[in-house]
């Protein structure tokens, strides 16, 4: 997946996130625009490096994030969700704020390391 697994842009409103489990290059859990009354639990989010060949389209990757919200609003709600990364550094923020600060339950920082018995 290059763009986006969940599309949370364009003033999103009324969006319910449960029980996914996603692994992409780039921004895994991400919304480049406000979004509101948005309803996020029990999802496991993987992002990792975007390189430049990852464009589809127009569309690129975003950033080598796990997550990055841009802007919440201020009725949503993020509870019971993991993070993490894979070939790059861990960053995971909701409207500019660590991950955890905004996710009280969250389980973050997963961090997948390539050994030699994996395959490629």
């Amino acid at each position: 997946m290059v763009h986006a697994a969940f599309k949370l842009k364009r003033f999103s409103q009324g969006d319910v996130v449960l029980h996914n489990t996603v692994k992409k290059i780039g921004t895994e859990l991400g919304g480049n625009d406000t979004v509101d009354i948005t309803y996020f639990r029990n999802n496991l989010a993987i992002g990792g490096p975007t390189g430049e060949s990852n464009y589809w389209g127009d569309y690129g990757a975003g950033n080598p994030y796990t997550a990055d919200i841009l802007n919440p609003g201020d009725h949503s709600s993020f509870d019971y969700d993991a993070v993490g990364v894979y070939g790059t550094p861990y960053v995971a923020r909701i409207g500019g704020k660590p991950f955890s600060e905004v996710e009280k339950h969250s389980i973050e920082r997963i961090e997948i390391e390539k050994t030699d018995s994996m395959l490629i």
